[in-house]
């Protein structure tokens, strides 16, 4: 995997004349998909910033603060949780129709090429309050508020879309993207039931807009 990504970046920093920076910032809905259910929505904000190697290619980086929430906050014997979090973590992008020479001729071919797939790792720091459940006690490993920090891989689908002119790389962008962020911890949500179905790790979703500019 290392060699993969290795040899795409040496392939993008050969091409000549695109090279360009960007920052902005971002905001949107989170939502909690872990063992406190129903699943709740609430909100993030951040911002980010990126260096283009190719039309296809570029490396990013986040920062984002804000809360999620599960669970049944009005049962008294049901899980419910919020988190008041912070990421940092960092993403490869790939523009697929980018890798195209038209792209840059074409104007259908061009906006297609804002489309995008991104990987990422980072660390995400939690501070969990939870609804305990002491009757309930037997049935979980783990039960209780908690504050830590796990690695996390976001993988994300989106697109960059342009406010100047077609072709002209410079300027304002709008974007608006979809994003999974895999744990590698189930205990975010500050439970962790002891059953053998339970082999997954908490993950939560965002779906967001942001403006930014290209330099």
């Amino acid at each position: 995997m290392k060699q993969i990504l290795l040899s795409a970046l040496l392939l993008a920093s050969a091409q000549t004349g695109f090279s360009q920076f960007s920052a902005g910032i971002q905001g949107g809905a989170t939502t909690s998909h872990t063992d406190a259910t129903p699943d709740q929505s609430r909100y993030f904000y951040g911002a980010n910033a990126a260096y283009s190697f190719s039309p296809y290619l570029s490396l990013g980086a986040n920062l984002s603060a804000g809360q999620l929430e599960g669970g049944d906050e009005g049962v008294a014997s049901m899980m419910h949780y919020t988190n008041n979090f912070f990421q940092a973590d960092l993403n490869l992008k790939f523009f697929p129709v980018g890798l195209f020479k038209k792209a840059q001729q074409k104007k259908y071919l061009y906006y297609l090429s804002k489309i995008y797939a991104s990987v990422g790792v980072g660390l995400m720091k939690s501070q969990t309050q939870i609804n305990h459940l002491p009757a309930q006690a037997d049935l979980f490993e783990f039960m209780d508020n908690y504050s830590g920090t796990n690695m996390v891989l976001p993988v994300a689908f989106g697109i960059d879309i342009p406010l100047s002119k077609p072709f002209k790389a410079k300027g304002f962008y709008i974007n608006l993207f979809y994003k999974a962020n895999y744990l590698n911890t189930d205990k975010m949500d500050g439970y962790q039931p002891r059953l053998s179905s339970n082999e997954k790790k908490d993950t939560y979703t965002n779906f967001g807009a942001g403006i930014s500019y290209h330099f």
